[in-house]
């Protein structure tokens, strides 16, 4: 995991065992969303490169935000 490629300079990632999770934090959501999903084909990329996929089944987006409206 130590070469997993990092994420734009706005998101960060933190890993433990073989769970990795990126986040950032935005006012909008929109932008939010745009940084991880710029980085996810990267990611991608590294765990196929290792013979290793993703699985949808166990992988989620959370938001959280004070803006009821969201």
């Amino acid at each position: 995991m130590r070469d997993l490629p990092l994420p734009p300079a706005a998101a960060k990632v933190v890993s433990y065992a073989n769970d990795v999770t990126f986040f950032c934090q935005y006012h909008h959501i929109d932008q939010a969303a745009q940084v991880l999903s710029e980085s996810m084909p990267d990611v991608m990329n590294f765990f196929n490169q290792r013979g290793l996929t993703i699985s949808a089944a166990k992988s989620s987006v959370t938001v959280f935000t004070l803006d009821p409206k969201e």
